[in-house]
């Protein structure tokens, strides 16, 4: 009887190809107290402020005729940006004074101070 002979070969896997990594882009939005708002980033990135109409209370069929303006009215590039899946923000413009301003300071200086105590009552001391 002959000789019986395995072949073996290893075949690679090939590796699942992950989506490049996309930079991040850092985007400043300040809210100025007249109620102003300026956009600071890098000359690369294009910015669009738009008003929302200001329907009142919105709700059901309302809500859909303002987000269906909005969207009539967004510059064409903009369009695909207006998904929920694309909001990476969000805030209210709230008044801020020097007074406020200082006593948030010292309500982080308060806490600062309280975290570096319990740290040392940690550590005996």
């Amino acid at each position: 009887m002959g000789r019986t002979r395995t072949i073996t070969r290893t075949i690679p896997m090939r590796r699942s190809k992950r989506p490049e990594q996309v930079p991040r882009q850092a985007v400043l939005v300040v809210m100025l107290p007249d109620g102003g708002v300026e956009a600071y980033a890098e000359r690369h990135v294009d910015v669009h402020f738009i008003n929302r109409l200001d329907a009142g209370r919105e709700d059901g069929d309302l809500a859909n005729m303002v987000d269906a303006y909005l969207e009539s009215t967004l510059p064409r590039p903009f369009k695909e940006l207006y998904w929920p899946n694309k909001l990476r923000g969000t805030g209210v413009h709230e008044r801020v004074t020097p007074e406020r301003a200082a006593d948030a300071l010292f309500k982080t200086s308060i806490l600062r101070g309280l975290r570096e105590f319990r740290k040392e009552v940690a550590n005996g001391r």
